[in-house]
């Protein structure tokens, strides 16, 4: 049918282009507004007019291919950058070659006359968010303030950068009055590093140094959700770290990662739970690198004392943390409503645990709020029955639910709604418990559980 005559003709330009954003798709954004584009002339003028089609996440290769192909290149990203404008763009940093293993030189990073490079740079006002390809040699000097610096950043909302050395680390970092997004690894102490800490939301922190780590919190005030990941633990307690607590009073999200530095295999200290308070925190996640054994978890309870609020946790393997430090520390938790554990290797691990949270007539309950569970190993396999009685005391009947409605107290621990044991999914379907996935090896439990 002739295109002039075609009932889609007829449709106004604005429907035209609420049609072709449906057919974005972030994964295949870039293919997909080429095919929108190559329908015919009419949707070519629409696609070009309409910068919503082009303004997706943007992978740039910024390793030199030879003169002639970076011209190419940097042409063709030039056409893009038009088609988007004035929106702002996301982008991703590609300084690998897809068919090489080995980084592009160092030499290229700062070479100013690189094609694709000027075109970066000439929309910088308009960069979105910044991410690199993750290669931890990239130097400072190199990329952040051998670019950056002296740029106009209006738009800049997330940063993602890799430190490597204290070279220009003094330098003047530009004006980011839209950064919240920070994702940063540093292998230095940090303290001459200048960056917008106090307007920052979210900061992602790789670094092994807890003295780094808590310099950086001391500047980030009105964090929201913070990730770090690496730092080393020690075996003895230091009195520097209970010198002056940071309080992160806008903080409701925080995953920490500990790396124990090599020793006897035990350790005593995590830095930054002791000298870190989060009264608003919602969400805390604990995890242990390698096999040691955490002896003593007072900076745990202590921290967790701090931070009453919390409503999902997760906890490292129960090997690494000693059988009744770890349940002191759980009796702040009060109104914690998921828990996750990790790797169960043996049962004997976890049985002080799963003995603790089963609740018994006129004794008070441990998570008394607790209705997502999530428990792995294979140490569950060897205490089904143990297991499904900790699940059964704490399963209330629609009846018994009723009964303490109509009184002046509800039920004295919250029923499940959803149970992950190994491969084994249970989760409340109406009144009813059911398996969503289950697992026709796991030591009997089944067997055991009668709702």
């Amino acid at each position: 049918m002739c295109p002039t005559v075609s009932p889609i003709s007829t449709l106004p330009v604005e429907l035209l282009v609420e049609i072709s954003l449906f057919t974005i798709q972030d994964e295949t954004h870039i293919a997909d507004a080429l095919r929108v584009s190559q329908i015919c002339a009419r949707w070519r003028r629409i696609a070009h007019s309409t910068p919503h089609l082009w303004n997706g996440p943007l992978v740039v290769d910024v390793w030199s291919q030879g003169s002639v192909l970076d011209s190419l290149y940097a042409s063709g990203l030039r056409d893009w950058l038009a088609r988007s404008a004035p929106l702002t763009v996301p982008f991703v940093f590609n300084f690998v070659e897809e068919d090489k293993s080995e980084p592009i030189v160092q030499s290229h990073l700062v070479n100013p006359s690189l094609p694709c490079w000027n075109e970066i740079l000439a929309v910088a006002s308009r960069w979105r968010s910044l991410e690199t390809t993750p290669y931890e040699w990239l130097p400072w000097k190199f990329f952040l303030f051998g670019q950056l610096s002296g740029l106009a950043l209006p738009n800049l909302e997330a940063l993602c950068l890799s430190v490597k050395d204290r070279a220009g680390a003094t330098e003047s970092f530009p004006a980011t009055p839209r950064l919240r997004k920070l994702s940063l690894q540093v292998d230095w102490d940090a303290s001459n590093l200048h960056l917008p800490w106090t307007q920052l939301h979210e900061l992602h922190l790789a670094c092994d140094c807890p003295d780094t780590a808590l310099h950086i919190l001391r500047q980030c005030r009105n964090l929201v959700r913070a990730s770090l990941n690496g730092i080393e633990t020690y075996e003895d307690a230091s009195p520097r770290w209970t010198e002056q607590i940071v309080t992160l009073k806008h903080l409701r999200i925080l995953s920490l990662t500990f790396e124990p530095i090599e020793g006897n295999g035990f350790f005593q200290c995590i830095p930054l739970l002791d000298c870190t308070s989060a009264p608003e925190l919602e969400e805390f996640s604990l995890s242990i690198e390698g096999e040691s054994r955490w002896e003593d978890v007072t900076s745990l309870s202590a921290f967790l004392s701090r931070s009453p609020n919390i409503t999902r946790l997760k906890l490292p393997p129960i090997e690494s943390i000693m059988d009744e430090a770890l349940m002191n520390a759980l009796h702040y938790m009060r109104n914690v409503t998921h828990l996750e554990v990790g790797c169960i290797e043996v049962g004997d691990d976890a049985e002080p645990l799963i003995t603790a949270l089963t609740y018994k007539d006129g004794v008070q309950a441990l998570l008394p709020c607790l209705h997502h569970l999530v428990l792995q190993g294979p140490g569950l396999d060897d205490m089904p029955k143990i297991l499904a009685g900790m699940i059964l005391s704490r399963w209330w009947k629609d009846a018994e639910l009723v009964a303490h409605g109509h009184g002046t107290s509800p039920p004295p621990v919250a029923r499940w709604m959803r149970l992950e044991l190994g491969d084994n999914i249970m989760e409340v379907v109406g009144a009813e418990m059911r398996v969503a996935r289950g697992d026709d090896g796991f030591g009997g439990l089944f067997e055991c559980l009668k709702f």
